[in-house]
């Protein structure tokens, strides 16, 4: 790994640091960082690969619980009256993963239709 970091212009003991915190994640299934139980597989055989990814997709898998008039909840589930969250910002829609390599742009509908929903609703507030 810090041979790769090297060749690709990062800071070997740096990413050696984030694999093993990753690792500890793995081994103990669930990631403290992003809270995820789900699709953990740790970095422990090479040969490793890196690339640079263009800064160009926005898409979350997480975000703000909503409802269906796109009303943030709390974490009690209550409505918080008056904010409200839509598209990359808005949770729930694809659960815990999104292969953006098969539907890559598949959430731009769900962009357009929470858009909406939320104008509708903060108008009518």
């Amino acid at each position: 790994l810090t041979e790769l970091a090297e060749q690709i212009g990062l800071d070997g003991e740096q990413l050696e640091k984030t694999v093993e915190i990753f690792n500890g994640y793995c081994d103990n299934g669930y990631d403290e960082q992003f809270g995820n139980s789900k699709h953990l597989y740790a970095v422990k055989e090479g040969p490793f690969y890196g690339f640079k990814i263009a800064k160009a997709y926005c898409n979350t898998c997480g975000g703000l619980r909503i409802n269906e008039k796109t009303e943030v909840l709390n974490t009690d589930g209550d409505v918080i009256p008056g904010l409200y969250a839509v598209g990359c910002d808005a949770g729930g829609y694809y659960g815990d993963s999104y292969d953006m390599g098969i539907v890559a742009g598949g959430q731009m509908g769900f962009n357009i239709v929470t858009g909406r929903i939320a104008g509708e609703n903060a108008a009518k507030r």
